[in-house]
């Protein structure tokens, strides 16, 4: 498991300097139905290796925390027919080199970022929380290191 580790970390360092790699950001907020209610803010960040044409990992930082979650990319499900466009991306949450979670990311290739959100499920406490992408990126401009 350390060998998997490591290749992940050295693929994810390297991939800033690969030129056939794009890498996709964005700050999501909870949505939340309790008013007054704190919201949690994070932000994802995922490389795809356009060569390949397949995406290659993602990483989650969290507001308030110094942490970088690592994700797995697991599989893409496209929409077809009245759907064509859409798209889930299945990603697995990687803790203490174990599955901790799953996030899955729900959007849209033609072009309507105001519609992405990603479903958080826990696997340890088996909770759902869905996340929206952020009108605006500040508070997310602390974890984007």
């Amino acid at each position: 498991m350390k060998n998997v580790f490591f290749w992940i970390f050295a693929l994810a360092a390297s991939l800033p300097t690969h030129a056939g790699v794009s890498v996709e950001s964005g700050c999501y907020q909870q949505i939340s139905e309790a008013v007054g209610k704190n919201t949690t803010f994070f932000f994802f960040q995922s490389y795809r290796d356009e060569e390949l044409l397949e995406d290659v990992g993602a990483f989650v930082s969290y507001k308030n925390s110094n942490k970088r979650i690592a994700l797995l990319f697991s599989d893409e499900i496209q929409g077809e027919g009245m759907n064509e466009g859409d798209y889930q991306k299945f990603w697995f949450e990687v803790i203490n080199k174990k599955v901790a979670g799953q996030y899955v990311e729900y959007g849209n290739y033609n072009g309507n970022p105001g519609g992405k959100h990603i479903k958080y499920t826990s696997f340890t406490t088996n909770r759902v929380t869905t996340f929206r992408i952020a009108t605006i990126a500040s508070p997310c401009s602390a974890v984007t290191r």
